[in-house]
């Protein structure tokens, strides 16, 4: 009776730290995705964008679970695009709370070329991830303090990585320098379809993004619809960049 109880209470202690280590190992490091129109802050992991006091379309809400492209409860990105036609998204890779502030975690990102109907892929330099680089914002634009997203580490310049290979990063960043408070990396991704209907047939294409990192990694699934027709070679259509700006311009002089 003695021994099964001592059995017993060295398998309740073993399981009890096997369910402690998995909860550590759980929370060590978080993978989210988010679309290529805002800006992730890389200490609060919030969007630079998450301003709805300025403009009431502006993004806000937990969109680390949910947002035009992201569904976290199925792990899964989803664009559509037309063929000649780049589209884009992001991955934020997060420190979880078991990590300390000043502990460097190794990420290393890899994707796979999407697959489609009748054998059909978009592969190569056609899916490409970029690492984001930071530029500190130290003091509002002159003239724009009620349009300022706030100072911060604003992400800038993208550094591309070399074919076939994988997008490996030390987070925080020592190079980028933004020191102990940076908890969250992006990378873009660019995805082109290509421009030939034989090339990039309609329909749907899939494959995955996976993260690594020492004692861990997770796979989001990434989904293209892709359209049947293709963008023009040529631009037609002129920009309006200044619009509803502090700029004082005729309207035939915003367009570009």
């Amino acid at each position: 009776m003695r021994t099964s109880l001592s059995v017993l209470m060295v398998l309740g202690l073993l399981g009890a730290t096997v369910g402690c280590s998995a909860a550590a190992g759980s929370d060590s490091v978080h993978v989210w995705a988010a679309g290529d129109g805002v800006r992730v802050n890389p200490e609060t992991g919030k969007f630079f964008e998450d301003r709805p006091d300025i403009h009431k379309d502006y993004p806000t809400g937990d969109y680390r679970k949910r947002s035009a492209v992201w569904d976290a409860s199925a792990g899964r990105v989803a664009l559509k695009a037309a063929r000649n036609e780049f589209v884009s998204f992001q991955v934020v890779v997060e420190k979880g709370d078991s990590h300390p502030a000043d502990q460097t975690v190794k990420p290393a990102v890899t994707c796979t070329s999407l697959r489609g109907p009748d054998g059909a892929e978009i592969a190569g330099a056609n899916v490409a991830p970029f690492k984001a680089w930071y530029v500190k914002v130290n003091r509002k634009t002159h003239g724009y303090d009620k349009l300022s997203l706030g100072l911060g580490w604003y992400p800038d310049a993208l550094i591309p990585v070399a074919q076939g290979r994988p997008l490996s990063f030390d987070l925080p960043d020592a190079k980028n320098a933004i020191g102990p408070t940076q908890r969250n990396q992006t990378v873009w991704v660019d995805i082109f379809v290509p421009r030939d209907r034989k090339d990039a047939p309609p329909g749907t294409y899939k494959g995955e993004l996976a993260v690594a990192w020492p004692g861990g990694s997770r796979t989001i699934d990434v989904e293209l619809d892709v359209w049947d027709f293709a963008l023009p070679d040529d631009i037609h259509c002129r920009g309006d960049i200044f619009n509803v700006t502090l700029l004082d311009m005729a309207p035939e002089k915003e367009l570009l």
